[in-house]
């Protein structure tokens, strides 16, 4: 089964390595296709480990079904020894002087004889007393079990950070303005790049609809590239120049960026063009 990715603009369902919409006939960026194949590439990966869990867990129960099979002796065993500790505990004791039902009546005793000494208790066997001390020293019913510890409550924020660098010098880009905008609300969130070209900021994780992601800054375009599964960095120049004609050729669209489901911070770095290049 393919999976498929939306199209940003008529929310038409795509494979992820169209380079258009074949229904609103919108150019895909570089960027986005990458994104939808790794998208993709991870439901896949979750899918597969589902079906081998499944696998794995009826393979077991296949396998103890069989033991329980082909070990009948152990299971008659097991059972025995069960019914005879049950009849163990169950049955009537003789008491000195008591009457058990439908035994013989005891000898009477010569009247000048002397008294006779009790009844012994009859041995219990070691496999019966090793099965029977667990039980005397079960509790009692009605004890409430241990209280479960707490799970800790998610945070209703998210964190998304990351960087901002120059496509060719790939030296950090210092001063340029992050936003974040809610599609849901329209709320804005901004932040500045630091002397390292870092930024952070603290967004709310109950919004819907994901943000859309824009930077300024007076020496580069407003048109941005987000860093790939192989980063910019690690390119020879010649690549990175035909990522640039690529960015100045094609509109680039970004997907909404959408909170984490498993972790409580996202990363996500900015490569920008320069004006002058």
């Amino acid at each position: 089964m393919q999976n498929l990715a939306k199209c940003p603009g008529c929310q038409s369902e795509i494979t992820p390595t169209e380079t258009s919409c074949p229904v609103c006939l919108r150019p895909r960026s570089r960027s986005e296709i990458m994104h939808d194949i790794i998208a993709a590439r991870e439901i896949r990966g979750r899918r597969r480990m589902k079906l081998l869990l499944k696998l794995l867990l009826s393979a077991a129960v296949l396998w103890a079904g069989y033991r329980a099979y082909a070990n009948p002796q152990s299971l008659a065993a097991f059972r025995d020894r069960i019914l005879a500790s049950a009849h163990w505990l169950t049955e009537e004791r003789a008491i000195p002087g008591s009457i058990v039902p439908g035994s013989p009546p005891a000898p009477q005793a010569p009247a000048d004889a002397a008294e006779a000494e009790p009844m012994a208790a009859a041995p219990v066997a070691a496999d019966d007393a090793a099965e029977a001390e667990p039980m005397a020293a079960a509790p009692g019913l009605g004890t409430a079990p241990p209280p479960h510890a707490a799970k800790p409550a998610r945070p209703d924020h998210w964190k998304a950070h990351g960087v901002a660098y120059d496509l060719f010098s790939l030296k950090p880009v210092v001063g340029a303005k992050v936003t974040f905008t809610s599609r849901a609300s329209g709320l804005s969130l901004r932040a500045a790049t630091g002397p390292r070209g870092d930024y952070s900021l603290r967004i709310p994780r109950a919004d819907e609809g994901g943000f859309d992601v824009t930077v300024r800054h007076k020496d580069y375009r407003g048109e941005y590239l987000e860093e790939d599964s192989r980063p910019y960095r690690s390119r020879s120049r010649g690549e990175r120049q035909e990522a640039a004609a690529l960015l100045l050729q094609t509109e680039v669209l970004h997907v909404p960026l959408l909170p984490p489901e498993a972790q409580d911070e996202s990363q996500y770095d900015l490569v920008l063009l320069p004006v002058r290049m």
